[in-house]
């Protein structure tokens, strides 16, 4: 098995040109298993391998995820390339990164309705972090693909952080659309192969940090067309190589913050900066006072106004009442692992 900083999954093959046209050298090696893969090393010395999914959806992404971490041992894996908008907020040729990518299709069918049930799984807490303190727009000259003619004049893609919903449909109906946005109002954008990537790597042994980046090509109503697919798969790959490669590093990036973040939670090996990212990711401010509650903590008694400043005093009131533990086990629980998944071997 070979290591690498990252892996990239695209479920067509024009998102993995489009990731092919950001890296100056790549290797084409067919693998044992039968796929071929797409090796490369960045100048700033990072290992990437890539490949593309024979059909969309989750059932194939999840065969071949789970058939590059047969091959490769990836620091990240990360999926890229086009999705529908959900949110008017979103605009085409927007580029989405997922704080949860939502699994919409597991349902029970009763006499009345259909009652979804939900699986959500969280991105890379440490690259979004870094990607929402990213400063700068020198990404979007490594564009290969132009926008369409209807593109406004002058127009630069903005970046967007929420949630992005996930199934084997391809959604092309307004109604539809408004109601996953009925139960998920966080809810920017859909696609096909999300769900079925975190699963195999829910599942797998070891604990690969996932991230979705997607650019958006069409909305998810009557009015779906491929005019901005060729852009938006472009946009999106050359975010994600940027992000990933320029602004953050290769396989030292969560120890790339400052040095007081990196203390570790007394008793653990999760550090308080990977501990504040991961509830600062995973909860609102309603989840928190349902956290406060299950904790037998007085939200009122929290310092702080935001966020942030909840959790950090949540911490801190654990800490000085020998709570910490149970406030460990209540995030790993809630977030299916994630302090797990997140703490240092």
């Amino acid at each position: 098995m070979k290591k690498v900083d990252a892996a990239i999954i695209t479920a067509l093959p024009k998102e993995l040109h489009a990731v092919l046209d950001q890296l100056d050298r790549f290797r084409r090696v067919d693998g044992p298993d039968g796929r071929t893969y797409y090796e490369a090393e960045t100048e700033g010395g990072c290992d990437i391998v890539a490949t593309s999914m024979t059909s969309m959806g989750a059932t194939d992404a999840a065969l071949v995820t789970n058939k590059l971490l047969a091959q490769y041992e990836p620091g990240r894996l990360l999926l890229t390339g086009i999705a529908g908008a959900l949110s008017d907020d979103v605009a085409l040729g927007d580029i989405v990164v997922a704080e949860q990518v939502v699994d919409y299709e597991l349902a029970k069918i009763r006499d009345e309705e259909v009652e979804t049930r939900w699986s959500v799984y969280r991105n890379d807490p440490i690259l979004l972090h870094r990607a929402k303190q990213w400063i700068g727009n020198e990404w979007m000259s490594d564009i290969v693909a132009p926008p369409p003619s209807s593109a406004p004049l002058g127009f630069e893609p903005r970046i967007h952080f929420g949630v992005v919903m996930s199934g084997n449909k391809v959604v092309a109906n307004r109604a539809v659309a408004r109601n996953l946005l009925s139960f998920w109002r966080r809810a920017l954008a859909v696609e096909m192969e999300g769900a079925g990537v975190g699963a195999a790597l829910y599942h797998h042994d070891a604990a690969i940090p996932f991230t979705l980046i997607k650019g958006v090509c069409d909305r998810a109503d009557s009015r779906k067309n491929d005019d901005w697919q060729a852009y938006a798969a472009s946009a999106s790959a050359a975010y994600a190589l940027d992000l990933l490669v320029d602004a953050v590093g290769t396989a030292d990036m969560p120890q790339r913050v400052p040095a007081a973040d990196l203390q570790l939670v007394p008793s653990t090996t999760i550090s308080r900066y990977s501990l504040r990212v991961l509830m600062a990711n995973s909860y609102d401010m309603a989840e928190l006072r349902t956290l406060c509650f299950d904790l037998d903590v007085d939200w009122d008694e929290l310092a702080g106004r935001t966020k942030t400043e909840k959790i950090v005093s949540l911490y801190l009131h654990c800490k000085r009442k020998g709570k910490l533990q149970e406030l460990l086990a209540a995030v790993d629980r809630d977030t299916n692992g994630g302090v797990s998944k997140y703490a240092a071997p």
